[in-house]
C-alpha cells in the first residue's frame, strides 16, 4: 500500500472524538512536549471548528462531507476553515485573528526542524496577542504555553456552546459572543 493510506487509516482518523476522547486529549496537552501540544492543541480545535461548520450546513452524505473537507478539497485546510466560519458569521475578526494565530504557531511547531518551545521568542511574541485572553501586563504570571492553550480551550468552548447551545458552564441561559 504505498502511497496510499489504508482504509482501516483513513476510517480511524475520521472518527469524530467523543467527550471522553476529548477530556483526554486536553489531559495530554497539559503534560505532552511543547511541539505535541501545539500540534494536538490545533488539531483539536480544528475539528471542533469542523463540527461547527458542519452544523451551519444542510445535512450532507459521508460523500459529500468528504468532497469538501477530505484530500485536496476546497476546505480541507485550517485556514479555509477558519475562512469560512468567519463568512458565515460563526465568528468576528478577533476569533478570526486568534484561531489564524494558533494556526501559525501549529504551523512552526510542525514545520521548523530546529529546537523550538513555546519560550522561543518568535512563538512567544504570538502568544501576546490573543483577543480571548487578557494581556499579559493585566494577566501576568501565565507562561507562553498556559496561553496558547488557555486560547484554544476558550475559542473551543465557545464553538462547542455556539451550535450546541450549551455553555461551558452546563447552563444555556446566555450565549457567549465570538467577536
Amino acid at each position: 500500500m504505498t502511497g496510499q493510506m489504508s482504509s482501516s487509516l483513513k476510517k480511524f482518523m475520521r472518527k469524530r472524538p467523543d467527550s471522553s476522547d476529548l477530556a483526554k486529549a486536553i489531559q495530554e496537552l497539559e503534560s505532552d512536549t511543547p511541539r505535541a501540544a501545539a500540534i494536538l492543541a490545533a488539531t483539536l480545535l480544528e475539528d471542533i471548528l469542523l463540527l461547527s461548520l458542519l452544523s451551519a450546513m444542510r445535512p450532507l452524505s459521508q460523500e459529500e462531507e468528504d468532497r469538501l473537507f477530505v484530500g485536496l478539497a476546497p476546505l480541507s485546510s485550517f485556514s479555509a476553515k477558519i475562512q469560512l466560519g468567519y463568512a458565515i458569521k460563526i465568528y468576528g475578526s478577533k476569533t478570526r485573528h486568534d484561531l489564524d494565530t494558533i494556526r501559525e504557531i501549529r504551523n512552526a511547531f510542525a514545520h521548523v526542524v530546529t529546537s523550538i518551545s513555546f519560550d522561543t521568542t518568535e512563538i512567544s511574541d504570538r502568544c501576546t496577542g490573543f483577543h480571548c485572553l487578557k494581556p499579559p501586563s493585566e494577566a501576568p504570571g501565565l507562561t507562553s504555553r498556559q496561553r496558547f492553550t488557555l486560547a484554544t480551550k476558550i475559542i473551543m468552548a465557545r464553538l462547542i456552546h455556539s451550535w450546541s447551545g450549551v455553555a461551558p458552564d452546563g447552563t444555556t441561559k446566555e450565549l457567549l459572543t465570538l467577536e
